[in-house]
């Protein structure tokens, strides 16, 4: 029951990550072209004194992208704990179902161990599904890096 949990949960928040990571890569993006276009056009700024509504539009584009990785930072921050909670909790209800079938004689000490010693085995291995999530984000930053490179080819 556990092992489901937890892979549900995995992919519904990979689901949920992915596209604020991809929103994240879009707003770093309008910064970066903001910051750009300031650099190239500088004089044009100063002469035309419109550096404070370019520094506006700067802001926009900064207070954006900081608000979106904020999101997905939250939306990661939760992952960890909530996982290791279900997976404790799970290790804590073998161990108590298991000492009511020592108690009772069904079962020995060494089993409930061996069991405990296994499905935490087994449970480190889903943990290498967290690693799922931090390939979304590669995933979102390749999207990017692809989409730039095709622009690319296209102006030469």
């Amino acid at each position: 029951m556990i092992i489901p949990l937890v892979t549900y949960l995995t992919f519904a928040i990979m689901k949920r990550v992915l596209p604020l990571f991809s929103r994240v890569q879009q707003e770093m993006d309008n910064v970066n072209t903001r910051i750009r276009d300031n650099l190239s056009g500088i004089r044009v700024v100063k002469s035309l004194a419109s550096a404070e509504f370019e520094s506006s539009k700067f802001n926009g584009a900064n207070e954006s992208y900081t608000a979106t990785a904020m999101k997905a930072a939250r939306t990661m921050v939760i992952i960890m704990p909530l996982l290791s909670l279900i997976l404790n909790l799970g290790i804590v209800a073998v161990i108590w179902f298991g000492g009511i079938q020592v108690e009772a004689g069904g079962m020995q000490t060494g089993q409930i161990m061996a069991f405990v010693n296994y499905l935490g085995r087994m449970l480190m291995s889903m943990m290498i599904g967290m690693m799922l999530i931090f390939v979304s984000r590669a995933q979102a930053s390749a999207k990017r890096v692809q989409k730039f490179l095709t622009k690319r080819k296209k102006r030469t």
